[in-house]
């Protein structure tokens, strides 16, 4: 009954051990984040405290999740253990410094570390405000080159920021505008005189191009900047400021010719232009001509611009080209061209006329439909001078009779026909080619053999090199040299074979407790978190390192290769410069 007793008590006892370790797991991990204030300006900076209770971890939460409302403007981060009554309890706190990019209602996201997640904020950042003095040194506007367009004409909307003081750090908004092809063109920064004062200008130029009739909505441009001059050693902590312009609307047109189409061709301004690869107007049967089509505007898509074709004739055969598109950026937008090459083969003689080019388009400028044309063009086929040459000299051959004597005999003679030189030259040229490249194929891969015989013996002969570069690291205070060293001498050890493997941990293996000591202080100090350093006495590390290698060499000497003696090499050996290597 005793014995049941103590029994039973032992398992309330341990119950009660197992439930309060349990309830104080589960009651301890936590991940909180919190601010000090919720409500800011574009000027004023915030404090965000993110504190982990009871996670054992090196590891931190992702702080780049910020990246895309707020800058960081500082970091840091705290490690502390309290103990109360033999209960331990250690907490981790990081403190970031954020400054908004934006205003409106940003959100601090939630973040998670080993299972815990905290909980999302919302800080609501109002604009900064912007005195009269102010106001007169700085100006934000929105134009744009036009008050109507139709479907498909260019429109440039600029954004201009003139100021009279120092600034930096310049944020804006993005330009999002519906149902509009929109590229964004070369920023531009000048200076110009207002009112007698000096002003700079910086302008952020975009080319719209509506794909619909209605009233183009253009929103409102918002733009901060710090006042000050900033650089890399004296980064601007000035005040920042916010400036936002005034919307615009613009009224889109449909543009109809007079037959109802509306896939007319729109631009500023349009070239068409043609070339030919010979200025007279006959070819020869057997030749051809090449015709190249160009069509150059201003203000319009590439992908607008319409595709460049030649009508069929019966006679010529007309081989067209891929067409070549290009589009460029400049002040007055863009600059688009489409150019395609024909060739134009005769396959009779005769006269052939080639139709005009025409392509209407829409002129924003002088706002009418207007055409650009080739104009057609009359081509004489000819016979060619060879085959004219030949029929004449055919022509003028007397066709007399030929009879042989009767009674007499018949001469047959075979005469081979002529061999053409320039074949014999062109065979021998080849033949001469083909074996130069057989010459260099084999000279190539045996001076690869030679590469990778001399890399194989350098590695070797650099052993000593390699121990003496670590000797002398260790006379200089650079514990980052000296680990490199020690790198570079582990691999030319186990290119020797004197280490299994070219690391620290197969080195220690061979090292005293002393040695070993001194190469974990080496690695502390480079990849440790503590910031004490150790100090140790580097000409006894010279020693002790000279008779780890006297002993590394012993034992390689020592061993007996009765494996690579008794069993054959897999893979042949040749030898080369008297050198034994093996492929």
């Amino acid at each position: 009954m005793k014995i049941i007793n103590n029994l039973r008590l032992k398992l309330i006892l341990i119950t009660v051990l197992w439930t309060a370790s349990f309830s104080q797991l589960l009651h301890a991990q936590s991940l909180t984040a919190s601010v000090d204030r919720t409500a800011i300006n574009l000027t004023e900076s915030l404090l965000l405290n993110i504190v982990a209770k009871d996670i054992s971890t090196l590891q931190q939460p992702d702080f780049t999740l910020l990246a895309k409302e707020f800058d960081i403007l500082a970091k840091s981060v705290n490690h502390s253990i309290e103990s109360v009554n033999g209960d331990s309890k250690q907490s981790i706190n990081w403190q970031l410094q954020l400054q908004a990019k934006t205003q409106g209602k940003l959100s601090i996201p939630s973040f998670s570390l080993l299972g815990s997640i905290s909980e999302a904020i919302v800080i609501d950042v109002s604009p900064t405000t912007v005195s009269d003095e102010q106001q007169q040194d700085f100006h934000l506007q929105l134009i744009t080159n036009k008050d109507t367009a139709v479907v498909n004409e260019q429109i440039l909307v600029t954004l201009r920021f003139s100021y009279a003081s120092n600034v930096s750090n310049l944020q804006r908004s993005d330009l999002l505008i519906e149902n509009v092809n929109l590229v964004k063109l070369e920023d531009r920064q000048y200076e110009t005189i207002k009112d007698g004062r000096a002003f700079g200008v910086y302008e952020i130029s975009y080319a719209v191009f509506a794909k619909q009739q209605g009233l183009l909505q253009i929103p409102a441009q918002q733009l901060s900047v710090r006042l000050g001059r900033s650089s890399v050693f004296t980064p601007a902590r000035g005040k920042v400021i916010s400036l936002q312009s005034e919307p615009l609307q613009v009224t889109i047109n449909k543009l109809v010719d007079s037959k109802g189409s509306t896939g007319l061709l729109v631009a500023d301004k349009l070239q068409l232009l043609e070339k030919w690869t010979a200025d007279s107007d006959q070819i020869s049967l057997g030749d051809s001509i090449t015709r190249e089509i160009s069509l150059q505007l201003t203000g319009a898509l590439a992908q607008t611009i319409t595709p460049l074709s030649m009508q069929e004739i019966s006679g010529v055969k007309i081989y067209p080209e891929p067409a070549i598109k290009s589009e460029q950026k400049s002040d007055r937008g863009l600059i688009s061209s489409r150019s395609r090459s024909f060739a134009i083969v005769p396959t009779a003689i005769g006269e052939y006329q080639l139709p005009p080019i025409k392509i209407k388009w829409w002129n924003t400028v002088s706002q009418q439909i207007e055409t650009a044309e080739l104009k057609s063009r009359t081509v004489k086929v000819v016979a060619g001078l060879n085959a004219a040459k030949t029929t004449q000299a055919i022509e003028s051959v007397p066709q007399t009779a030929i009879t042989a004597p009767r009674g007499a005999p018949v001469e047959i003679i075979l005469q081979p026909n002529p061999v053409n030189t320039w074949l014999l030259w062109l065979s021998s040229v080849l033949t001469v080619v083909v074996m130069s490249l057989i010459w260099l194929l084999y000279r190539g891969k045996f001076a690869r053999g030679s590469a990778r015989v001399t890399a194989k013996n350098v590695q070797k002969d650099i052993e000593p090199y390699a121990f003496e570069q670590l000797l002398s690291a260790l006379t200089a205070d650079n514990n980052l040299y000296t680990h490199r060293q020690l790198l570079q001498w582990l691999h030319c050890c186990y290119e020797n074979k004197l280490l299994a493997t070219a690391s620290i941990a197969t080195l220690q293996q061979h090292c005293d407790a002393d040695l070993q000591r001194s190469i974990e202080h080496l690695e502390q100090s480079l990849y440790g978190k503590s910031e004490q350093t150790v100090a140790w006495d580097r000409s006894r590390l010279r020693q002790q390192f000279k008779a780890l290698r006297k002993q590394l060499q012993a034992q390689y000497q020592q061993k007996t290769p009765i494996t690579e003696q008794a069993l054959p090499s897999l893979y042949p050996q040749f030898e080369v410069e008297g050198k034994q290597w093996q492929d």
